[in-house]
């Protein structure tokens, strides 16, 4: 009886599809052989059953997963339990020892979700507004749409699975007319350019008539020192001035790969700031502490992210 009430519980949400299922199982069927005896057995159901040493056992339904394979010829079901909702699906019937991981749709790739996982079926991925997947399904990456150039108009809009169509325009201009508008364009800014510089030099000799421009001081720039600090206690303050976007492209620029990224994310998915921090603790443990800070705060720079290096640089100084 127990067995009876939890297929009826984990089978509420599909029963149009188990209902199929069952249907196409009873005309496919599939022979259970005793491996002991050599002898053919009666027939399991497709999809539902499975042969275990001889006997018919009840496969788990979508959304679980068997706890335990194998079953009796007095007692057929087999144990069974629910995939963790958000974070594990089971789309087909099965006697697998653990549930699916959920897919991720990842901005940087152009993604958002289109349907979230449930256990029942995985996370179903879309292009964001502006995106377009020129790739089998299911598609795995987006590719930004183009812009019609001057001299083109839009044929076709950009959609979820086709790029923008441009055709160029009956009167547009000709290839040289617009070469030529963009040489004047430049001769023009070179010439502005000359005059500001002349202008200058003017203003400066009037301030400074017996200026020498050799007796100028050269300065001496010294490249700042980074020590070798431990950056433990600074990783949440510095995970704290950065966003969640900025935090994932940071880490990816430090050399994170995206799987790693990926199961750090989903391993926190509830809480964006663990996220951060769990994603920068991940790079400073493969790193380590040797130059470990002057990497990032170079990388945090080059992104440019001057902001979050300045308060690090800050907090090192203080240092006594």
């Amino acid at each position: 009886m127990q067995q009876v009430l939890f297929y009826l519980l984990a089978l509420h949400p599909a029963l149009v599809v188990i209902a199929a299922g069952v249907s196409h199982s009873n005309a496919v069927s599939a022979t259970c052989r005793d491996k002991d005896s050599k002898q053919d057995l009666p027939e399991c159901q497709k999809q539902v059953q499975y042969c275990y040493n001889g006997t018919c056992c009840n496969s788990c339904p979508p959304g679980s997963f068997a706890t335990k394979v194998g079953c009796t010829k007095e007692d057929p079901s087999t144990s069974c339990q629910r995939c963790i909702d958000r974070q594990e699906y089971m789309d087909h019937f099965n006697y697998q020892l653990h549930c699916l991981r959920c897919g991720f749709c990842d901005s940087e790739h152009g993604m958002e979700v289109e349907k979230p996982c449930n256990i029942y079926q995985n996370e179903k991925c879309k292009c964001m507004p502006g995106f377009f997947c020129n790739s089998s399904r299911p598609c795995t990456h987006c590719d930004r749409c183009d812009k019609c150039e001057y001299g083109t108009q839009v044929v076709e809009n950009c959609t979820q699975t086709r790029n923008t169509k441009c055709a160029k325009l009956v009167n547009s201009l000709r290839p040289w007319a617009i070469a030529s508008i963009v040489v004047v364009i430049i001769v023009v800014l070179i010439l502005v350019a000359v005059i500001l510089y002349c202008y200058r030099k003017k203003q400066k000799k009037k301030i400074d008539p017996n200026r020498n421009e050799s007796d100028e001081t050269v300065i001496e720039v010294r490249p700042l020192q980074y020590p070798d600090v431990n950056l433990n206690p600074y990783i949440p303050d510095i995970a704290e001035d950065m966003k969640l976007k900025e935090v994932r492209k940071l880490v990816r620029k430090l050399g994170v790969s995206p799987a790693d990224i990926d199961a750090i994310t989903h391993d926190h998915q509830h809480d964006c700031s663990e996220q951060k921090i769990k994603l920068l603790e991940h790079w400073y443990q493969r790193k380590g502490e040797k130059n470990a800070y002057f990497t990032l705060i170079t990388t945090l720079r080059s992104i440019p992210l001057n902001a979050p290096a300045d308060n690090l640089e800050d907090k090192v100084r203080r240092l006594p």
